[in-house]
């Protein structure tokens, strides 16, 4: 059963309690049209339109649809006024959904729905490798290379790049395209990991019933 204060509930454990009543009804409303606008968000958030923008943005509930050349987080253009829309990842979906069934904030059953649904081929490794990944991140960023070693530890067979294709399609990582200090120098790709997944945020690899 989908209730609302099911979805409140589970968001307080990742956001200010100030915060979980208009966010889960801004959340509704992205899972419900695969997006939202910005005065739909000011109608449901008042005076804390802004803040919970950044917020969703921050954590990657939310990502605003304007961009300067491609789709990948970084080059998304995060503008906080009217007639700006913004979407929302697979992953941030399916938590969503989860969240509103049981009232938990559920990683490893979100990712288990969605690639299961998405018909990954080792889709019900992708709950270890996700919480693998989490731990490997730093400041909420990949290496390429590090992606590769957690597919070898948790038995992936496909390629490395069919699984980041994988990750990407889910809106668990999106590419780096501007480089981060001694990490921008490094030959392998960079990778950003979405902070909503991140053990902080319901502990990906947690078991859960």
């Amino acid at each position: 059963m989908n209730d609302p204060n099911n979805l409140r509930r589970a968001l307080g454990a990742i956001c200010r309690e100030d915060f979980a009543d208009a966010l889960a009804d801004v959340l509704m409303t992205a899972r419900e049209n695969d997006e939202i606008d910005y005065a739909a968000i000011a109608r449901r958030a008042g005076e804390r339109t802004q803040d919970l923008l950044l917020f969703a943005w921050e954590e990657k509930l939310l990502i605003p649809r304007s961009s300067l050349r491609c789709a990948e987080w970084d080059d998304r253009m995060m503008v906080l006024a009217p007639g700006q829309t913004y979407e929302m990842p697979n992953i941030a979906r399916y938590l969503v959904t989860e969240a509103l069934r049981t009232g938990r904030w559920d990683p490893p059953r979100a990712i288990a729905a969605l690639y299961r649904d998405m018909g990954a081929p080792d889709w019900g490794k992708m709950p270890e490798l996700v919480r693998d990944l989490a731990r490997e991140a730093v400041n909420d960023t990949l290496r390429g290379t590090q992606i590769a070693a957690a597919c070898v530890r948790n038995g992936i067979r496909a390629s490395t790049g069919a699984v980041i294709a994988i990750l990407k399609g889910g809106g668990i990582i999106s590419p780096k395209l501007a480089p981060m200090g001694p990490a921008g120098k490094a030959r392998t790709p960079i990778y950003e990991f979405n902070p909503s997944i991140r053990p902080l945020h319901g502990r990906p690899g947690e078991t859960t019933t």
